[in-house]
């Protein structure tokens, strides 16, 4: 099982380096959430400055200078918000362009930027409602065991605890279980219910090979995160590898399914043949 993971990770690490074109989508989006931030800003500065000059310039009583500051922060929360699911909507468009980029490649072609983005933009619809199905599974096992660990902590912190400790476990459980809905979106074609449906499938029959992948993963981030700690070059050495890390956590799902479901198959198929 550990193999498995090891390989998929390896696999996708050498799709990148014979592939260097698949850097290039992940600068896009890196500029375009730069853009988004610097629009943010440049919203909210004024704002800002307007609220600060109120209550320092002007003479305002206490009651009014707490209704500005309410405002400012319930806008810039707004602002932040409408951001953020920007982000999120066009890094969708990206994840799958990736997971087609991965198709090709793992197919034997060339690697193709506007068919892949082309491919992704076609089963977008699908790609958005397999995103949302995962967000309120994820997001509603962490709101139940952690919303109760909460209510629990007055009566008893034990109990609290074990609460977290399982929403965590659920939390990771349903990251394996979903973590192949991209791809069989985009492999398969299928619609954004079908997709999960097909993905927890996939993770019960490979549950420990996905995770290994996820602890790998996880081991490699840390081991990034202590680059920072070098002086001067550390922060630029650990930036590159965090771009690496991200590009291939993007193509790992297409790289997994061709590596452990479909040659498994595609072999099944073979011996009822024979």
């Amino acid at each position: 099982m550990t193999m498995g993971a090891v390989d998929v990770i390896r696999q996708s690490f050498e799709m990148i380096k014979e592939n260097p074109i698949i850097i290039v989508p992940y600068i896009a989006l890196i500029i375009l959430i730069g853009i988004i931030g610097i629009l943010l800003v440049v919203s909210l500065l004024p704002k800002i400055l307007a609220t600060v000059s109120a209550i320092h310039v002007t003479s305002i009583s206490a009651s009014s200078a707490l209704h500005l500051i309410g405002s400012l922060v319930g806008g810039s929360i707004a602002s932040i918000a409408a951001a953020v699911i920007i982000i999120w909507l066009i890094s969708i468009l990206f994840t799958g362009a990736y997971i087609s980029l991965a198709k090709q490649i793992m197919g034997k072609k060339s690697a193709d930027l506007r068919s892949a983005f082309h491919e992704s933009a076609s089963r977008y619809w699908s790609l958005l409602g397999a995103s949302i199905i995962n967000f309120v599974l994820r997001g509603g096992a962490a709101l139940v065991f952690f919303g109760l660990a909460i209510v629990s902590i007055p009566s008893s912190v034990p109990m609290a605890v074990l609460l977290i400790l399982v929403g965590i476990i659920a939390e990771i459980l349903l990251l394996v279980l979903v973590f192949e809905s991209y791809a069989v979106v985009m492999i398969e074609g299928k619609g954004a219910l079908d997709a999960v449906r097909k993905s927890f499938s996939i993770g019960r029959s490979k549950f420990w090979s996905l995770l290994g992948i996820f602890v790998l993963l996880l081991a490699i981030a840390l081991i990034i995160g202590a680059l920072r700690l070098i002086p001067i070059l550390g922060p630029v050495i650990a930036f590159l590898c965090d771009s690496v890390l991200a590009i291939m956590g993007m193509t790992i799902p297409a790289v997994f399914y061709y590596t452990m479901v479909s040659k498994k198959k595609s072999t099944r198929t073979r011996r009822r043949r024979r």
